[in-house]
């Protein structure tokens, strides 16, 4: 189990995810702008959106087939995949992202479809 989950620190990860995917924004740029947004962030707090974004990113196709959200690109989409990758890296979720919790059950499933797919299997290195 990982260490909390701070609000703060997972809405600035939507958002920076929002501005990559909606507004087609360099990733790279959209972290430097996020991480110089709020100086009182520590070196923890830089080091968790940065790596929890680049993750997204490179995970992006296959956690949005884990949330069932697949080629949607809106912000409550967004949400779902944070969630799921959240659930996936064994955090334990706070109640406030409870709403966008895939079910342990769903979650198995789509892992177990994810793994019989050929772009799945090729691209990432699942179970």
């Amino acid at each position: 189990m990982h260490d909390k989950l701070h609000r703060n620190l997972v809405i600035a990860v939507v958002e920076a995810l929002a501005e990559i995917f909606i507004e087609n924004r360099y990733a790279d740029k959209v972290i430097e702008r996020t991480l110089a947004a709020d100086p009182r962030r520590g070196s923890r707090d830089r080091a968790f959106i940065a790596d929890t974004v680049y993750s997204l990113v490179r995970w992006w196709r296959l956690t949005g087939f884990y949330a069932n959200v697949d080629d949607k690109n809106d912000v409550d989409s967004i949400w779902r995949r944070v969630t799921v990758w959240f659930q996936e890296s064994n955090y334990k979720l706070p109640d406030w992202l409870q709403e966008y919790e895939v079910k342990e059950s769903i979650l198995e499933k789509r892992r177990q479809m994810a793994s019989e797919k050929r772009p799945f299997r090729i691209a990432y290195p699942i179970g």
